[in-house]
C-alpha cells in the first residue's frame, strides 16, 4: 500500500512539474528522501516556498553500473558505433595507473575466476567499459541525474558522479580486493543465486554460515558462504521448489559478513584518497540513502564488500526519486533483464543490445 500511494504522488509530481512544498534543493527533487535524513523535516531548517512550475526538466534519468560478473562476453564493443573509440580513450588513461599492455578485457574461461590478476583485470574491464558507456550515453541518449552500481560497480558511479578520482579507483579496487583474497585464503567460499522461490522460503534453507548477500528481485535471492554448505543449500532449495539455482563465477563471499574484517584496512585505503561530495545524486545499493557527502562516500566504499545489498529496493528507490528512463551503464544487459521481469511502475528501460539496435 505504502509502495502504491508513492506511485501516485510520483505521477502527479510528474503531471505539474512541482516540486515539493518543503524542499528547495533541486538536487533531492522530487522525493525529498535525503532531506528526511539529513533535516528530519525540521521546519526551522526547510523554509516553505509557494508552488512554482520549474523551467528545467525534472531528473529522471538513472544509470545502473554493473559488476564484473555481469560482463557479457557476446555483447560486442564494434557494435555500437562510437562506443569502442570511447573504451580506447579511457583505456589510454588508464595507462597511467594500471598495466593495459596485454588483453585487458580478455574474458576468462567459465568457471570460478580465483587469480587475483584475472580478477582485478575483470574489475578494471567493468569500470572502463562503464565509464565509456556513461560518456556514450551522455552523447547519444541523456545524462544521468542518479546513479548506483551493483556490487563492485559502485566505483564506475562515483567517479561518474565525481565523487572519487578516475586513477584512485583503481587504487582502491585493487587494494580492496586484495583485502578480500587474503581474508579467504584457505578456505573455498562460493556463491549462489536461487531463482523462482520466495525468500522466506530461501531463508528456511540456509544452513550454518550461508548467508543472504542480495534481495536482488523478489524471485531472485544471492546467497554466499563456504563451498560445500552453498552447493547443499542450492540443493535443498531446488527441492524446495526453485525454478533454477546457479553458480556465480567469484570465489569470495561478497556482502557477506564473512568479509567483516577487511572493512578496516579498507577505511584506511579510502582515507589515504581524495573523495569529494558527490555531484550528482548516488544511491547506496546497502541500504537504498542517497550519498550526500564525501564522508558518506568513504564510508560506502569501506563497507560495500561485507555489507548485505537489497538490490530490488535500490531500484524502487530510483523510481521513487523520480526516475522515469533507466540505463545500464556497461557490457552488460543483467540489471535492466531483472528490471524489466521484477519492477513496476512507469519507466523505460535500456542496455547494451538496445543501443546497438537503435544505432
Amino acid at each position: 500500500e505504502r509502495m502504491g500511494l508513492a506511485r501516485v504522488v510520483r505521477t502527479e509530481l510528474r503531471r505539474y512539474r512541482v516540486p515539493p512544498l518543503h524542499c528547495q534543493d533541486w538536487r533531492l527533487f522530487p522525493h525529498c528522501r535525503s532531506c528526511r535524513f539529513r533535516l528530519g523535516f525540521a521546519p526551522a531548517l526547510h523554509p516553505i516556498s509557494s508552488p512554482r512550475r520549474r523551467t528545467v526538466s525534472m531528473p529522471n534519468v538513472a544509470y545502473m553500473f554493473p559488476t564484473f560478473p555481469m560482463r557479457d562476453r557476446d555483447l560486442e564493443s564494434d557494435s555500437i558505433p562510437g562506443y569502442s573509440d570511447l573504451l580506447e580513450q579511457w583505456t589510454e588513461r588508464a595507462g597511467d595507473f594500471v598495466d593495459v599492455s596485454g588483453d585487458l578485457f580478455a574474458f576468462s574461461e567459465p568457471g570460478r575466476v580465483e587469480d587475483l590478476a584475472a580478477t582485478m583485470n575483470a574489475h578494471y574491464a567493468c569500470y572502463l567499459e562503464s565509464l565509456a558507456m556513461a560518456d556514450w550515453l551522455g552523447e547519444h541518449r541523456s545524462e544521468a541525474d542518479i546513479v548506483t552500481g551493483y556490487s563492485m560497480g559502485l566505483f564506475g558511479a562515483l567517479c561518474y558522479a565525481g565523487a572519487l578520482d578516475f586513477g584512485d579507483g583503481f587504487r582502491v579496487m585493487r587494494e580492496v580486493c586484495t583485502r578480500v583474497h587474503e581474508a579467504v585464503e584457505g578456505v573455498s567460499y562460493a556463491m549462489g543465486a536461487v531463482m523462482g522461490l520466495e525468500e522466506a522460503r530461501v531463508r528456511a534453507c540456509l544452513d550454518g554460515p550461508v548467508e543472504v548477500t542480495d534481495v536482488y528481485s523478489p524471485s531472485t535471492l544471492i546467497i554466499a558462504g563456504p563451498s560445500e554448505v552453498v552447493d547443499t543449500v542450492l540443493s535443498d532449495c531446488t527441492e524446495a521448489g526453485a525454478e533454477e539455482t546457479l553458480l556465480i563465477p567469484v570465489t569470495a563471499p561478497f556482502h557477506s559478513t564473512a568479509l567483516s574484517g577487511v572493512v578496516s584496512g579498507n577505511r584506511d585505503t579510502v582515507a589515504s584518497v581524495t573523495t569529494s561530495d558527490p555531484k550528482r545524486v548516488v544511491v547506496s545499493a546497502i541500504d537504498g540513502k542517497p550519498l550526500e557527502s564525501a564522508a558518506d562516500v568513504r564510508r560506502e566504499i569501506a563497507n560495500n564488500v561485507a555489507s548485505p545489498m537489497s538490490w530490488f529496493s535500490t531500484l524502487n528507490v530510483l523510481l521513487d526519486l523520480g526516475t522515469e528512463r533507466l540505463y545500464e551503464c556497461g557490457r552488460s544487459q543483467r540489471l535492466t533483464n531483472n528490471a524489466r521481469r521484477e519492477l513496476v511502475g512507469d519507466y523505460s528501460v535500456e542496455n547494451f543490445l538496445d543501443y546497438a539496435a537503435a544505432t
